[in-house]
This record gives C-alpha cells, structure tokens and sequence, in this order.
C-alpha cells in the first residue's frame, strides 16, 4: 500500500487516497474529537488512532469505517 496517503483533519476525522490513480479511497470520520496519534502497521493495511474523545479505534486503510474500539480514560 505503498501509493496510499492517509490525511488527518481537525475535526477528528481523515481520509485516505490511492496516490497513483489519484483517487478517494476511504473516509474515516468516527472519532468525535481531535485526534493525537495514528500509527500504522508495516504487516497489515490497519492503523490505529487515538482521540479526546477517549477512545482508541483500529481501521483498515480501504475501508470507511473502524472495526475495533476501546474506550480509554486520561
């Protein structure tokens, strides 16, 4: 997933595009807060993020939407 670039915005939300054929691939608008973290993994098309709004969520990087999330308390 090399040509894939994932952006972070304010809001608590971000979106995903394939670079080569220059293209929207994923939105990931979940989080109700900013977000602090993202990290992502070398092995698998996931990445996490971690959010004010205490939570952390696990996403795929083609895909709209979380499929894991835990809440977490500052």
């Amino acid at each position: 997933l090399e040509s894939t670039f994932i952006l972070w915005i304010g809001n608590g939300g971000g979106y995903s595009f394939d670079l080569e054929k220059k293209k929207l691939i994923g939105s990931f608008l979940s989080h109700t807060s900013l977000i602090h973290a993202v990290s992502n993994t070398k092995t698998t098309n996931q990445f996490l993020t971690a959010s004010e709004d205490e939570t952390i969520k696990i996403w795929g990087t083609n895909s709209n939407s979380f499929f894991f999330q835990k809440k977490i308390f500052f």
